[in-house]
């Protein structure tokens, strides 16, 4: 991807499955759409995501595991939640996880999802 100079950007994505060019179903609890934060010493990441009672958990891939967001932020009148994490560098994939619970035939489902996120660099535009 293009470099980026210190600043804020908005950049669009689509979540795809692990290993298949298939949409990922994650990509419903997530606006289509990243925060990315540049300065001097830093490079970050806001994620929004929009359920935050059915996402219980949520990382991206680092150099070495699987990291947790470094800040976040829960909005409970609309129950969703930003989260921030530390970005070593902006690629046009990040792969992510998700630990998410649902109801379903009167069951409560738990899961843990992996999936990849795809950033459009057409999308991406100073904020």
């Amino acid at each position: 991807m293009t470099p980026l100079t210190e600043g804020k950007y908005v950049i669009k994505f689509i979540t795809r499955a692990k290993e298949s060019n298939k949409s990922s179903l994650m990509g419903s609890y997530l606006a289509q759409q990243a925060i990315i934060t540049k300065t001097a010493d830093f490079m970050t990441i806001t994620l929004h995501i929009l359920d935050n009672e059915i996402v219980l958990g949520f990382q991206l891939e680092g150099s070495s595991d699987w990291e947790e967001a470094v800040e976040y932020r829960v909005d409970d009148v609309t129950n969703q939640r930003f989260e921030l994490f530390d970005l070593h560098e902006l690629t046009e994939t990040i792969n992510a996880r998700i630990q998410y619970e649902y109801p379903e035939d009167g069951k409560i489902l738990k899961t843990d999802e992996e999936f990849r996120i795809e950033f459009d660099q057409a999308s991406l535009e100073t904020i």
